[in-house]
């Protein structure tokens, strides 16, 4: 349930107004004929039967409708331009001749016997209201959906319990103030006054939820949640900018629509910044047996208990920074499930309020920027709170992260405020920087002008023309990530933890710095991602001793695990595998589950699918040790790829439930991980659409947390972009690499390794499109980045190009580049890796498809081998090994080795591989080939029927093609359905197009001229 705020029409005659004004200055005014207008549709008048007395049609007198009605009129047709503190004055003198004007009918309003609030759908209010049905009631009053018989719309009428005159005055000045507050996040009203010596006050109505069920719909991330409470935030600052106050601001108070619209609702306790004095005069001694999230009704406390400030508990002046407190207790509640302050009953809320016992919202719930500002906006001390909402809305909105871009006077300001705001102590900024010395010399050694001068030095080559232009970049960017944290250093080194922290920081940027000195020019292609890495200074300000930042041995190993894992980003190194084990062993001994199983996390990432599932599974255990949902949801979906890489597909479909399960209350950068690792999994179990909608959740995800042009999202671009190709639809795919491809020229630059590999995945998807231009050039063009990087990316960065010269029928030249690419591998004395059997697999191809079989079997043997010695006998890739293996056999004559090797395949693929898997499907075929030349077309028809139950008809693909030419010669030329099987097959081959021609030409051969069409 909400309300939609109406716009009201500017430039309404001035004349109007005056004459409106004098009807409610001088009753007499009021003659028949004359009119009231509506404050959002001005040309809609009504006509003052019977002195406006029924215009509600209830017993209250007509003064109290009218003088009301006229004041919202006045208040929404004042001319915009005219001068403000003229404004501000006509407002406080038509507040008085509506006070004086209502004055009998709130007397006779005291003394009025209170009603049942209880209408049927289809009552009437009037002559203008028809009640469809209750919207919901509380202690305050009853809230109906109603429809507006003149205006033909739905509203929501509102009609309150006022018991005293001094509460009926209250609820009008409510309206009346409301009236002046144009805002699209403050709801709206649109008429109010007395029904049933009840006050009715009528508001527009929307489809929708409070913001409480809006977070309950589905998960919400936290960048969500803060989205919407900041749009609250500006309607509660616009409302406070014409002197009201909410005074019980909570999630039920605030309404998001259908269409998304946030409005500040309910402002039923709302109090024009002029009665304090009135108010501090009641007594509070009847709260104590009220519920903690019910209105309380009592003589002196205003506010839903669990959201009000401690000044509203004291009764003290209430001024719009009790709104704030409210507004952040709801936010930590949205946020984290639970409320800030701990209590059963009024009185246990009120002492923790009172007191400032607020627990501290989990950092897995939000960043330390929100964090800190929370426990400001709560802090007990009004005056230690922000400003304004205005600033609470600007802080939570700030994204360190990614903005990064303050300077760093500004940021020592917003730093040294919110620790204020929270100690409530008497520490005071020149004291600290008395304290904590010149930051400067703590850089010294660190980032000083002899470092950098090292650096570059070590960095910039002569023979790069762009060296220095990009080493300038990178120091700048240095240098302002030096100036925040000596701006941090200066406000907060004092504090144990806050010290802690930035010595942490500081030894990050260390680290840093010495690994790219020691990278030397490569560092200039990794080092512009690698410096926003570093964790912000900003996000020291709010530490606390909670949060475990000590500098000790298990810092040590928790930078250590830091700089690993910079090492990991900037390019693998065969140590590193060792180092991240010992960083395991060392933490798991130390109880700190949380490094041991991120450390695990990332060695399964360094190695094969077999050697990690171990190491994957250990992170796992180390996760559910540390408690942490996000470490979990990590290891459990990076152990679900390792297993659907090694075919054990349900296995891995149960790691990925539990994955999925626990990132559901998981950040959204956990979420984003687990879903493109969810789509390379479902691309496995050749779920394509399911895969294609992970992936496309991952960008979702990741494009909210960091913007539209982050690495993240240009992985996740990557991974639907493979997806898409894997399901045959290649433009698609080639126009999603192109978008990684966009990103990552900004990000990281056209040199960067990851820049090169996307770029040879967009040559390949070209292959596929027949663009042969387009393929040479991306593949060339990444060829040249990775040339000089070591290890299997370089011998990994030619196999595209390699298969595009078979294609295009340059043997020799696919051959020469390949194995030259392998001669240089064996001169390096590496071990075996899954890319060296690739290579030389597909040199089997190269010298099989030139006519030269014996050579292929020979180099196809080779790759069998190092397959075998580096990933195991039973590793997936050797499927189509062996089959290759097994067709090369049958050309050279030797059908009975072939039968073996097929054999062999086909049981492998049945054993590690899915049904619908199509290196399985291929293994398949070809053992159904090598069976008809042995004679055995039961085992071919059995074969070709089982590729077909699984092959889908409705895609034309080869597998397809294959599979009813298979079906055709089991069955043979004398056969029907034999023939219309050998048909089918050639036309998937005709829509496949020129790449499968020879193909074609041997369906052909075998069908009867007759029979081609």
């Amino acid at each position: 349930m909400g309300f939609i705020r109406s716009v009201p029409q500017d430039g309404l005659d001035r004349r109007r107004t005056q004459a409106t004004t004098r009807a409610r200055s001088h009753p007499s005014a009021a003659l028949p004929g004359s009119s009231c207008r509506l404050r959002d549709d001005p040309e809609i008048e009504y006509r003052r039967d019977r002195g406006c007395r029924n215009q509600l049609g209830g017993r209250g007198s007509s003064i109290g409708w009218c003088r009301l009605d006229a004041g919202l009129a006045n208040a929404a047709t004042l001319d915009a331009n005219a001068n403000a503190d003229a404004n501000a004055d006509a407002d406080a003198d038509n507040d008085a001749d509506a006070d004086a004007d209502v004055e009998s009918w709130l007397v006779r309003l005291a003394a009025a016997p209170e009603v049942p609030l209880t209408l049927v759908p289809g009552a009437s209010i009037g002559t203008s209201f028809r009640i469809e049905r209750e919207l919901g009631r509380g202690a305050m009053g009853v809230v109906f959906l109603a429809h507006h018989l003149v205006l033909d719309r739905k509203v929501a009428i509102k009609i309150h319990r006022a018991r005293s005159a001094f509460a009926a005055d209250r609820l009008l000045r409510e309206a009346r103030a409301l009236a002046r507050v144009e805002h699209e996040h403050v709801i709206t009203v649109h008429e109010a006054g007395a029904w049933e010596d009840q006050v009715l006050i009528a508001m527009e109505y929307v489809d929708g939820w409070t913001a409480r069920q809006w977070a309950e719909l589905e998960p919400r991330s936290w960048r969500e949640i803060v989205a919407l409470y900041c749009k609250a935030g500006r309607g509660l600052q616009a409302a406070h900018e014409r002197g009201l106050i909410h005074r019980d601001f909570k999630p039920d108070n605030i309404l998001v629509g259908r269409d998304g619209r946030v409005r500040v609702a309910d402002f039923g306790l709302a109090r024009i910044d002029v009665d304090d004095a009135e108010q501090r005069a009641r007594s509070v001694d009847s709260i104590a047996s009220s519920e903690t999230s019910a209105p309380a009704a009592t003589a002196g406390l205003v506010g839903s208990p669990a959201y009000m400030a401690p000044e509203q508990y004291r009764t003290a002046a209430v001024t719009a920074a009790a709104d704030q407190f409210g507004f952040c207790v709801s936010l930590f509640e949205a946020l984290s499930g639970t409320r800030p302050f701990d209590g059963d009953s009024v009185d246990t809320v009120a002492a923790a309020i009172c007191a400032g016992r607020a627990r501290e919202l989990p950092p897995q719930h939000a960043p330390a920027h929100i964090r800190a500002a929370l426990r400001r906006g709560m802090a007990v001390d009004d005056a230690q709170r922000f400003p304004d909402m205005a600033a609470l809305v600007a802080e939570l909105e700030r994204d360190p992260g990614r903005t990064r871009r303050r300077t760093a006077a500004a940021i020592g300001v917003v730093g040294l405020v919110a620790l204020g705001g929270w100690q409530a102590s008497t520490w005071r900024a020149d004291r600290a920087v008395d304290e904590c010395g010149d930051p400067t010399a703590e850089l010294i050694g660190v980032w000083d002008p002899s470092r950098r001068e090292a650096i570059q030095t070590a960095m910039v080559v002569d023979d790069d023309a762009t060296a220095p232009a990009r080493f300038d970049a990178i120091a700048t960017a240095i240098d302002d990530y030096a100036a925040r944290w000596g701006a941090e250093w200066q406000q907060g080194c004092t504090r144990p933890a806050v010290h802690a922290c930035l010595v942490s920081a500081r030894g990050r940027l260390s680290a840093l710095l010495q690994f790219l000195e020691r990278a030397g020019p490569r560092a200039l292609v990794f080092a512009p991602n690698a410096v926003p890495q570093l964790p912000d200074p900003v996000d020291c300000a709010s530490a606390t001793d909670s949060d475990g930042i000590e500098v000790d041995g298990r810092t040590h190993l928790a930078e250590q695990l830091a700089d690993l894992t910079l090492r990991f980003e900037a390019g693998r190194d065969p140590g590193d595998l060792a180092e991240l084990e010992r960083v395991a062993r060392e933490a798991e001994a130390a109880k700190e589950y949380r490094v041991a199983s991120q450390a695990l996390a990332l060695a399964g990432r360094l190695v094969d699918a077999r050697r990690s599932e171990p190491l994957l599974r250990r992170a796992v255990s180390m996760a559910v040790s540390g408690g942490d949902r996000s470490d979990m949801a990590i290891a459990w979906s990076l152990l679900a790829t390792a297993l659907a890489e090694l075919g054990r597909l349900d296995e891995a479909a149960a790691q990925l439930e539990l994955a999925e399960g626990a990132a559901r209350d998981a950040p959204g950068l956990t979420r984003a991980s687990v879903a493109n690792n969810a789509g390379l999994v479902l691309s496995h179990m050749h779920r394509m659409d399911a895969a294609i909608a992970a992936y496309r959740r991952a960008i979702a995800l990741s494009t909210e947390l960091h913007g539209p042009a982050h690495i993240s999202v240009a992985t996740h671009h990557e991974g639907l972009a493979m997806a898409l190709s894997y399901a045959g639809r290649q433009a698609e795919a080639r126009a999603e690499f192109e978008t990684a491809l966009a990103i990552l020229g900004t990000a990281v630059g056209d040199q960067h390794p990851l820049f090169a590999k996307t770029q040879n995945q967009l040559g390949v998807a070209c292959m596929h499109l027949g663009d042969d231009a387009c393929a040479e050039r991306s593949m060339t063009a990444a060829i040249a980045v990775l040339d000089d990087v070591e290890g299997d990316d370089r011998e990994a960065s030619v196999l595209p190009l390699g298969t595009l010269r078979i294609r295009q029928g340059r043997f020799d030249e696919a051959i020469a580049l390949l194995e030259r690419t392998w001669a240089r591998a064996r001169a390096e004395s590496r071990p075996p890796s899954r890319v060296h059997g690739e290579l030389l697999s597909t040199l089997a191809v190269a010298h099989g498809v030139r006519g030269d079989s014996a050579r292929a079997l020979e180099y196809a043997e080779r790759s069998r081998d190092i397959f075998i010695a580096a990933l195991g006998s039973d590793d997936p890739s050797l499927v189509k090994v062996m089959a290759n293996i097994g067709n090369l056999q049958r050309e050279l004559g030797r059908i009975d080795d072939s039968a073996a090797s097929l054999a062999r395949a086909v049981e492998l693929a049945r054993r590690v591989l899915a049904p619908t898997d199509r290196a399985r499907l291929n293994a398949e075929i070809e053992l159904g080939i090598t069976s008809l030349v042995q004679g055995d077309s039961v085992r071919a028809l059995s074969l070709a029927r089982g590729v077909l139950a699984i092959v889908p008809e409705d895609q034309p693909t080869v597998l397809l093609a294959e599979g009813r030419f298979l079906l055709a010669r089991a069955l043979g030329r004398s056969s029907a359905e034999g023939r219309e099987a050998a048909r089918q097959s050639l036309a998937v081959y005709r829509r496949l197009g020129e790449g499968v021609a020879g193909q074609a030409a041997l369906v052909e051969a075998w069908l009867e001229p007759d029979d081609r069409e």
